[in-house]
């Protein structure tokens, strides 16, 4: 239950997207005009599918989207000083391609995926933080960091339901 739990708040966050967040020059502007915070919104669509999706592939899909948005923005925001940005752009693209293929190399624990969840909706709520703070933050900021306690909330009680599980041993075929 937890689980599934955890997509609505995700779906919230896609639709946060395209919500008015903040007055830029006095105009109220949506986060989709603004790439580097693509992963705070964006990460949702990995959760919903982690949350939802039952087959190994799309599992490992939706585990994957989350950590790999997080390090094309941060490895982008890095790339603002020009003096390193030819070695931060190397060590991103080699982040951006280690994250999901360590990932997808085998199937994430249960407790792998909620954690994901769980980072994913800590970096919503930080960055939906810093909006509702703002003078200009608007609206949709709000929605976005309500979205994102959720998510936490939701992924912590994920966590607890897995912690709860016995470990079982793993099936052996003769």
């Amino acid at each position: 239950m937890p689980r599934s739990f955890t997509a609505i708040p995700g779906v919230v966050l896609i639709v946060c997207l395209f919500l008015p967040a903040m007055r830029v020059c006095g105009e109220p502007t949506m986060p989709i005009t603004f790439p580097p915070c693509y992963a705070a919104y964006a990460g949702g669509i990995g959760v919903v599918v982690m949350a939802l999706a039952r087959g190994r592939r799309i599992v490992k899909f939706g585990a994957a989207l989350p950590p790999t948005l997080a390090v094309l923005t941060v490895g982008g925001c890095l790339m603002c000083h020009k003096a390193t940005a030819p070695f931060v752009a190397i060590a991103t693209l080699w982040f951006a391609v280690m994250v999901p293929w360590s990932i997808a190399r085998r199937m994430p624990s249960e407790r792998a995926l909620a954690l994901i969840a769980l980072m994913q909706g800590l970096g919503s709520t930080a960055w939906a933080t810093l909006l509702v703070t703002d003078k200009d933050g608007m609206w949709g900021a709000g929605v976005t960091l309500v979205a994102g306690i959720a998510l936490v909330i939701g992924a912590a009680a994920w966590l607890d339901s897995v912690a709860q599980q016995p470990d079982l041993p793993r099936a052996i075929v003769r």
